[in-house]
């Protein structure tokens, strides 16, 4: 019920409370997602990933966590869980890119969330290893502004700004190369990706990354 996350934090909450469940050889109840940020519809969001295929929810005042004991710990975040994840995602392959990076934007500028805002150059950098490999086509995921991005230093970017939240996120999680943002949106498509996912931003960032990576 914690208000004011998008889809990511939470999606990337259910994954760890079910890999807890697991590790603890634990029954997993899922209760369905509150309103969500970032232009997401929480019914919709629901139906992408049934987590209440497992089992029905509890009664919201039957069951406490700490989930302080959950959220940080690595040994959580396992494949286990990922797995059955993966395989409750209604996923749509119809989209599937070669390179695909995410950009988060919106509320996060230099001066707002400064912590959080990775600089251009750093995906300059990054666009520069590609092409060190491939002349493919890079597609850029971003809720940034329309047109905002013009100081990415290639010729050959597909940039999707603002585009549908879900189409978004299984362009991630199907992406034959996804670079994750510093954002737990792309974050939890990367847990979902089976393919080359890289982690260059949340390690570069002078502010680490608040999650296992």
């Amino acid at each position: 019920d914690i208000s004011g996350n998008g889809f990511g934090c939470h999606l990337t909450g259910s994954i760890m409370c079910l890999g807890y469940s697991l590790y603890h050889n634990l029954e997993f109840k899922h209760k369905p997602y509150p309103q969500l940020h970032h232009k997401a519809i929480n019914s919709k969001m629901n139906e992408l990933i049934s987590f209440n295929s497992l089992f029905d929810y509890p009664n919201p005042d039957s069951v406490k966590i700490d989930y302080s004991n959950i959220y940080w710990s690595d040994i959580y975040l396992n494949d286990e869980a990922i797995k059955v994840v993966r395989n409750l995602l209604k996923n749509n392959k119809n989209k599937v890119y070669e390179y695909v990076i995410h950009i988060r934007r919106n509320d996060i500028t230099i001066k707002d969330h400064p912590e959080r805002y990775i600089n251009i150059s750093k995906y300059n950098d990054i666009i520069k290893h590609i092409r060190y490999k491939s002349n493919e086509t890079i597609h850029i995921i971003t809720d940034a502004k329309k047109n905002s991005l013009e100081d990415l230093t290639d010729n050959n970017l597909n940039i999707h700004y603002n585009e549908d939240i879900i189409d978004s996120f299984l362009i991630m999680v199907n992406a034959k190369n996804l670079f994750v943002g510093w954002s737990s949106f792309s974050y939890s498509a990367g847990l979902l990706n089976q393919n080359n996912v890289y982690n260059d931003i949340l390690i570069s960032n002078s502010v680490p990354y608040y999650h296992p990576n």
